[in-house]
């Protein structure tokens, strides 16, 4: 669940479809205000984890079996890919910018990191082979980078179904941290913007 304050908007997700109302490739918007909902946003097959931008006119949501993140415009409930090279995304963090997204890939047992408005992969780190499939992921950052801090399980370890599921009792956390790229220098801005006149003068154009 992810309450958006500003619209007074609850937004459920449904991972394996046991509600009635919703399938698992679909999340619910309950209107708070009066209890009742709106028609179903279909987004990806096994809606996970959930994350609302700073000013909640966007949600962020990971399609496990789809691979891929999306972002649903809480004003009109459109749909678009944010990243689609992901595998089984199970959890997400946003940076403070909203410009670096973390992905948990549960199965893959890595974190990789998107850049949101490119919507590209920047990189992914191992989790571990241990306890490693995430299911939980946040972020502290400072000028230097970011603390990404990562809750993991082993999905190998647990068993499912209706009569013989047991619990999963190995989980832990783990610490990643992650160092941001320097900062360009102005001389180099400045040095970059200077060429690009020359090779105007020196081509002849003038746009």
């Amino acid at each position: 669940l992810k309450e958006a304050k500003n619209s007074n908007k609850i937004y459920a997700s449904f991972e394996r479809g046991l509600d009635v109302f919703v399938s698992d490739r679909s999340i619910s918007v309950i209107n708070a205000d009066n209890n009742t909902m709106d028609a179903p946003i279909m987004i990806g097959d096994y809606p996970s984890d959930m994350l609302l931008s700073a000013d909640e006119k966007t949600l962020y949501v990971a399609c496990r079996h789809s691979g891929k993140v999306v972002a649903v415009d809480t004003a009109t409930s459109a749909v678009k890919d944010v990243c689609t090279s992901l595998d089984t995304p199970s959890c997400i963090a946003l940076s403070s910018d909203g410009e670096i997204m973390f992905v948990g890939n549960h199965l893959a047992r890595t974190v990789t990191m998107v850049d949101v408005k490119k919507g590209i992969a920047l990189g992914s780190v191992s989790t571990g082979s241990n306890n490693g499939n995430p299911f939980g992921i946040a972020i502290t950052e400072n000028n230097d980078g970011y603390k990404v801090f990562v809750a993991k399980d082993n999905d190998s370890g647990r068993t499912h179904g209706p009569v013989s599921a047991s619990p999963n009792i190995n989980l832990e956390v783990t610490l990643i941290p992650i160092v941001k790229p320097a900062p360009k220098k102005q001389s180099e801005i400045n040095n970059k913007r200077e060429k690009a006149v020359l090779d105007k003068v020196i081509t002849g154009t003038s746009n």
